[in-house]
C-alpha cells in the first residue's frame, strides 16, 4: 500500500500510525518518508514504526534479505561496526543481522530528527526494536549493548523493546468449547513468568517501554477445528482477552502499547485473528467477544458503526472487498501477492501479457495467511496483467516486470 494512502486513513481515522520501514530503505528513502509523514500527517499524530516484520522469521524475504545484506557488508567492509574483532560469519552471523536491523532503526530516527528536530523520540516518534520472543532472548541484551557501545544509551533512539503478545493454549483434538476456555488464563499465567517478566526486566535495565507489535489470544486450528471456532465466538471467551490484556499485559507487568492482531478476519486453519469476522454485519460485529472486551477496555468504540460494520475509513464496504497488492513493482520476478477474499482460502490466478495472451496460471493458490510469493522471473521485461477470481468475481492489478 502506498504511504500516501496510510497516511491519509490516519488523518480522516484521526489515529496513530504504526509502520513498517522496508527492510531494504537506504538513508534517501528514509529521510523521504519522513519528509512526507512530517508534510502530509496531520499535526499532533504519532509516528510509532519498526523495521520490517519479524526479520527473526526464516520464513519471510526481509529475513532473507538482511542476513545477505549484513554477511555482504561484513565482507566487503573489514571495518564495518557490524563486526567486532576476532568474530566469524559461523559464530556470529546472527550477530551481525541483528546489529544491522538495530542500525537501520537507528539511521531510520536520523531521518525523523532532520524533519520532527533532535528531540522528537518519545514525542512525535516511537521507534521499536523487535525481535524473536520466545527463542534467542539474549538478543534483545546484545542488540542493546552493541547499540550502547556504538551509538549511546538505547533509550536515545529507542520508545520501545517490541515482542509478540500472543498466549493461546491449543488443548487436545477431545477438548471441548469450554474445556479449550479453561485452559487460556493458565496458559496466559505461563507466558507472564516464562516470557513477559524476562523481556520487561531487559526493558527496565535499558530505561525503554515493553511494547507488543502484535498479539492475541486465539486459536491455530489444526485440529478440533469446530471447538475451536466456537471457543472464541463464546461469550466467556471475553473474560480470556480481558485476562491478557488488561489484567496481565497492563495491570500486572505494567507494559506499554500492546497492538492486537487483528481487526477483522476470516477463520482458518491459520487461526482465529480477528477481533471481528468478516461479514461487515453491525450484529456479529458488535457482539464478538473480543470486539466487547476491548471495547470495555478502553470505555469507548474503535469506530463508527453506522449499519454495514465498522466504516470510518472506508467510503462502502465494496472499497473494502476489491483489494488486492502486488509489490514489488517494478519486480525482477520475485513478486508478492495479497488479495482480501470474500470467504473462501483459495484463488485462481491468470497472468495476461500487454496483447492478453496468458502466461501463466495458478488454480487454487491459497492466499489465507495473507500473501504468496509468485516466481515469474522466467517472464521477460515488460507489462502484464494479474486477474484475481474469486467467489464468481474478478479483480485485476498491473505489474511491472524489470529485471
Amino acid at each position: 500500500m502506498a504511504w500516501e494512502h496510510i497516511i491519509k486513513i490516519a488523518n480522516r481515522s484521526n489515529k496513530h500510525l504504526w509502520i513498517n520501514v522496508p527492510i531494504n530503505a537506504e538513508p534517501n528513502y528514509m529521510e523521504g518518508l519522513a519528509k512526507l509523514l512530517k508534510q502530509t500527517l496531520k499535526p499532533g499524530l504519532k509516528v510509532y514504526f519498526e523495521i520490517s516484520n519479524e526479520v527473526w522469521n526464516f520464513g519471510f524475504p526481509q529475513f532473507q534479505f538482511n542476513a545477505a545484506a549484513a554477511e555482504d557488508e561484513v565482507a566487503k567492509n573489514p571495518s564495518s561496526n557490524l563486526k567486532k574483532a576476532g568474530e566469524t560469519k559461523d559464530a556470529n552471523g546472527r550477530d551481525w543481522q541483528v546489529r544491522r536491523l538495530m542500525r537501520m532503526t537507528i539511521d531510520m530516527v536520523k531521518a525523523f530528527q532532520k524533519e520532527y528536530g533532535n528531540d522528537c523520540v518519545n514525542k512525535s516518534i516511537f521507534p521499536q526494536f523487535a525481535f524473536w520472543t520466545w527463542v534467542e532472548k539474549d538478543q534483545y541484551e546484545k542488540a542493546f549493548q552493541w547499540c550502547n557501545d556504538t551509538y549511546g544509551p538505547p533509550s536515545q533512539w529507542l520508545h520501545g523493546m517490541s515482542i509478540s503478545g500472543y498466549a493461546e493454549d491449543q488443548g487436545r483434538v477431545s477438548s471441548t468449547v469450554d474445556q479449550l476456555i479453561a485452559l487460556q488464563k493458565p496458559f496466559i499465567d505461563r507466558r507472564y513468568t516464562q516470557d513477559f517478566e524476562g523481556h520487561k526486566a531487559t526493558a527496565d535495565k535499558w530505561k525503554i517501554k515493553l511494547t507488543v507489535y502484535e498479539g492475541s489470544t486465539n486459536f491455530s486450528e489444526t485440529a478440533n477445528i469446530k471447538n475451536k471456532i466456537s471457543a472464541v465466538r463464546d461469550p466467556k471467551f471475553e473474560e480470556v482477552v480481558k485476562y491478557l490484556v488488561q489484567d496481565t499485559w497492563f495491570n500486572k507487568l505494567k507494559g506499554a502499547e500492546f497492538c492486537f492482531f487483528a481487526l477483522a478476519g476470516n477463520h482458518s486453519s491459520y487461526g482465529t485473528w480477528g477481533i471481528a469476522e468478516t461479514d461487515f454485519n453491525k450484529t456479529r460485529w458488535e457482539s464478538s467477544p473480543k470486539w466487547k472486551a476491548l471495547t470495555k477496555m478502553v470505555d469507548r468504540t474503535f469506530c463508527t458503526v453506522n449499519g454495514t460494520g465498522p466504516n470510518s475509513v472506508f467510503e462502502s464496504t465494496e472499497d473494502m472487498d476489491n483489494i488486492i497488492s502486488l509489490y514489488p513493482s517494478p519486480s525482477a520476478g520475485l513478486v508478492n501477492l495479497a488479495v482480501r477474499t470474500y470467504s473462501s482460502e483459495t484463488v485462481d490466478v491468470k497472468i495476461n501479457d500487454i496483447s492478453g495472451k496468458t502466461v501463466r496460471v495458478f488454480n487454487r493458490l491459497n492466499v489465507s495467511n495473507g500473501v504468496q510469493l509468485l516466481n515469474l522471473t522466467d517472464l521477460e521485461n515488460g507489462v502484464y496483467f494479474v486477474n484475481i477470481s474469486d467467489a464468481g468475481r474478478t479483480i485485476s492489478d498491473k505489474l511491472v516486470i524489470a529485471k
